[in-house]
């Protein structure tokens, strides 16, 4: 009997858009081994694709991400005891963590609980749409796993303050907060979430890439370095776009 693999990621492609959805309800799309690889797969093809301008991350089901698949992380363990954990934990990683993951503009449209991985998956992401009643979680001080990249880009994201909030006390927080103190950018109906998603891609992709990209990457790397390093990163990007009218070609 053949075995058929799993989508746990789907990939669609309309148009210059790419649609990554979280495809395990079942599971409240908590990332097991095999979802980690699925979904690394999808970053690695988006940033291949030359047709491909701006992606969209969301979820199927009532959630957007439940976090890590703790079950399966213990399982992990246990099939190789004495291995290193850092080892085991390179299979429990996206790339998104990464600050470099890729050069172009990246949509999360939240359509429910986002917890743990799943709001550092979304909060790795350019800009963030969420449904009303989505939740915003980083309960790992709860089970003795404090977030590392999460933690980073919440500080940078909402302040200290905001970001100890989540991290220290382990408490979901709703869309009203989160829109509030800077989490996400908007709340939509649940109905029109990925028709606002689509549009704010579609307004990005008309513009010039190589403007949108150096806008991006000028911001997003301004956290990390000083005014001077900035400055001059900003001054050669300039150079080096091909400006357009802000049109894309």
């Amino acid at each position: 009997m053949q075995m058929t693999q799993v989508t746990l990621v789907e990939y669609q492609q309309e148009e210059r858009v790419a649609i990554i959805r979280l495809n395990r309800p079942e599971k409240l799309n908590a990332f097991n081994r095999d979802m980690y690889r699925q979904f690394n797969e999808a970053i690695g093809r988006f940033n291949a694709d030359p047709e491909s301008y701006v992606a969209i991350i969301t979820g199927t089901g009532r959630a957007f991400s439940a976090g890590v698949d703790v079950q399966d992380a213990q399982a992990a363990l246990k099939e190789r005891p004495g291995t290193p954990i850092k080892e085991i934990g390179a299979e429990f990683s996206i790339d998104m963590e990464d600050l470099e993951f890729t050069e172009k503009p990246v949509i999360a449209a939240i359509n429910g609980h986002c917890y743990g991985e799943g709001l550092s998956l979304a909060i790795s992401c350019d800009l963030r749409i969420a449904v009303a009643d989505a939740q915003f979680c980083m309960p790992e001080v709860k089970i003795g796993f404090p977030s590392v990249h999460g933690a980073l880009r919440l500080v940078h994201n909402l302040g200290l303050g905001n970001a100890l909030e989540l991290l220290m006390l382990g408490d979901p927080v709703d869309s009203q907060w989160a829109l509030r103190n800077g989490l996400i950018n908007k709340v939509v109906a649940p109905e029109d979430l990925m028709d606002n998603a689509m549009q704010w891609a579609q307004k990005i992709v008309a513009l010039d890439p190589l403007t949108v990209k150096a806008a991006r990457e000028i911001a997003v790397k301004c956290q990390f370095l000083g005014l001077n390093d900035t400055v001059d990163l900003g001054w050669r990007l300039r150079k080096n776009a091909e400006f357009t009218g802000g049109k894309s070609k």
